[in-house]
C-alpha cells in the first residue's frame, strides 16, 4: 500500500488459484486511511489469459512525490513457464475522485517483444 495525502492505494495479484497464466493485478483505493475500501478501481488484465500473466505489483511514492505502480508481465507461447518473454513496467497512477487514472507507462526491463501490447487496463475485472 502507499498513501497520497488523503488517498491510500493497495494492489494485489488475482485470477486463478495459484501463480498461473491468466493472473492479473487489481487495485483498491481508500479515502479514509484504510477504514473502508473501493475495490477493483483499476485492473491490469492480460488480453490473452491463456498465455499471459501480470504479477508482482508494487506501489511506491517517487522522488517527484507521484505514486507509481510497478509490475511484471510474463508471456509464454507454451502456456507455462518455458522460455517466457518477461518485462517490468512502471505506471504513474492518480485518483481523480471517481477512478484511478494511469499517467504514463514505461518499460524498466524486458526480454522478448513488446509485452505492453499483451495487457489492457480496465475499470473492473472481466466477467
Amino acid at each position: 500500500t502507499e498513501s497520497d495525502a488523503s488517498v491510500t492505494y493497495m494492489a494485489w495479484n488475482a485470477g486463478g488459484r495459484d501463480e498461473e497464466m491468466g493472473n492479473y493485478i487489481t487495485l483498491a483505493v481508500s479515502e479514509d486511511q484504510g477504514e473502508t475500501w473501493m475495490y477493483d478501481e483499476m485492473v491490469i488484465y492480460p488480453k490473452n489469459p491463456l498465455n499471459t500473466r501480470i504479477l508482482d505489483p508494487v506501489i511506491w511514492r517517487g522522488h517527484d512525490e507521484k505514486i507509481y505502480l510497478k509490475f511484471t508481465v510474463t508471456i509464454s507461447d507454451y502456456g507455462d513457464q518455458l522460455d517466457p518473454m518477461t518485462s517490468t513496467h512502471q505506471m504513474g497512477i492518480s485518483w481523480n475522485g471517481e477512478k484511478i487514472e494511469f499517467l504514463e507507462t514505461a518499460f524498466l526491463t524486458w526480454k522478448g517483444s513488446d509485452t505492453l501490447s499483451y495487457m489492457q487496463v480496465l475499470d473492473e475485472p472481466p466477467q
